[in-house]
């Protein structure tokens, strides 16, 4: 072997146990409050090592911040993990819309990899009357990290009230958004989720107790800085006239109605509530046929 890269090699292996070494040293500096951010950010960088000793260390310990900030850590590398094989997972879905329990619509949801990174294309229909509808399309460029973190999207929106275009990418922590020609940015935090996006991060979230994030609707465009997404419970839900074991995610912002996710074991997504509207899981005949219940 050339010395040279006999040499880079042992680098590399050296650096690589020097970080698995300090995973137990940056877990005690999460007790520091003044320290804890550091030790955060290098813990995180160390990936997936990491997370079996910060679940241990947390499940052990009688200190309430130093637990919370553990598990917020391995929360997020498990997620990240999970992030890898979402494309896989979720591939192309149907959801039939409802408003008080009454059909009104349609979502298609689709996932694909491009150049490492994550497309969501979605588009919605919603038919409130017979003498009103809308259509809206959705296309979503994502990082494959533990907030499915915004690359770049654009909206197309016909008939209702919010009809036109919009093109939005992420540039240095700005979100510039371009809308009916007008240009704006605005600063936006790390750990941005976009509602599209959302649909699909609960689906591979673990039992957290709290996962802060800023989360960014495009439908009706607006940003929810400090929302959080819950796991609630464990249940048995009614799906295709079977039973079927759920888990129940809560997403609060502290200024909306809360919405509620149900999610399968395998990674499903079988309900979203959100006030008065739910969508659910089913197939492109059943949902687009607005004449009956799904």
């Amino acid at each position: 072997m050339n010395p040279l890269r006999t040499i880079l090699v042992a680098v590399m292996l050296a650096g690589r146990l020097a970080s698995a070494q300090d995973i137990p040293s940056l877990i005690e500096r999460l007790k520091d409050k003044d320290g804890s951010e550091p030790a955060q950010t290098e813990l995180l960088k160390a990936g997936a090592p990491a997370l079996a000793p910060l679940r241990e260390a947390a499940g052990k310990s009688d200190n309430g911040d130093f637990r919370r900030r553990a598990t917020g850590v391995a929360d997020r590398l498990e997620t990240r993990q999970a992030a890898a094989g979402l494309v896989a997972a979720w591939g192309d879905r149907w959801y039939a819309l409802f408003i008080n329990s009454l059909k009104c619509g349609w979502v298609h949801l689709k996932a694909e990899t491009r150049d490492g990174q994550i497309a969501f294309v979605d588009e919605l229909f919603l038919q409130p009357t017979k003498d009103q509808s809308m259509t809206i399309k959705i296309s979503l460029l994502c990082q494959p990290d533990e907030y499915l973190t915004p690359v770049k999207l654009s909206l197309e929106s016909t008939g209702g009230e919010n009809a036109g275009t919009l093109e939005a990418k992420v540039k240095e922590d700005r979100l510039i958004v371009t809308h009916s020609g007008e240009t704006k940015a605005q600063r936006i935090k790390s750990n941005t989720v976009v509602d599209m996006a959302l649909l699909r991060l609960v689906t591979i979230l673990p039992r957290t107790e709290e996962y802060p994030i800023a989360l960014l609707e495009v439908v009706k465009p607006n940003l929810k800085e400090n929302a959080a997404v819950k796991f609630d419970k464990e249940e048995m839900i009614d799906y295709k006239g079977e039973k079927v074991k759920a888990r129940r995610f809560i997403v609060s912002d502290g200024e909306s109605e809360d919405r509620f996710y149900w999610t399968g074991l395998a990674g499903t997504l079988y309900r979203v509530q959100a006030g008065a509207i739910e969508a659910v899981l089913s197939d492109e005949k059943k949902a687009k046929d607005l004449d009956t219940k799904d």
